[in-house]
């Protein structure tokens, strides 16, 4: 469980909230292309040509019953997820991660920036029905990594 997940952007109020209790995965996938050998069973060469951006995926809860302006909420989902992303700062949607006692961040792309301009590919909130009157969401954030 990372200890500090942040998304930061003018579409939200407050600007930053936290994604508290929420687990996440950085998923990296190079482009490759191979070019089988027919009529072998020999392995073929296999040649990378870039890669995709990141997608980042993060699994929280929204505990409806202790909200507060700072936690993510559906609406913070909502306002996220309908952003027409032009390129502008206005629009710009960033992703802080720091983790254990050295506060170890999750770092952009460039192997460099803590902080991680992405926009969202999409997601999921499911309302536990067996929580008392089906107050814990949990929900599943696919963030995709831009320049």
């Amino acid at each position: 469980m990372a200890q500090d997940i942040e998304l930061t952007s003018d579409l939200l109020t407050p600007n930053t909230i936290s994604l508290r209790g929420a687990s996440l995965k950085y998923a990296f996938k190079p482009l490759t292309k191979t070019n089988p050998l027919t009529n072998s069973f020999e392995i073929a060469e296999t040649q990378t040509n870039g890669f995709e951006n990141p997608k980042i995926i993060i699994h929280g809860y929204i505990d409806t019953n202790n909200l507060t302006d700072d936690l993510v909420q559906q609406k913070h989902l909502l306002a996220l997820a309908k952003n027409e992303y032009d390129g502008t700062e206005s629009t710009s949607i960033y992703l802080t991660v720091k983790t254990g006692k050295e506060d170890e961040a999750l770092l952009a792309m460039n192997g460099t920036t803590e902080t991680i301009k992405v926009c969202v590919e999409a997601f999921d909130i499911g309302i536990d029905t067996e929580s008392d009157l089906a107050h814990f969401w949990v929900y599943q954030l696919t963030l995709v990594e831009t320049a």
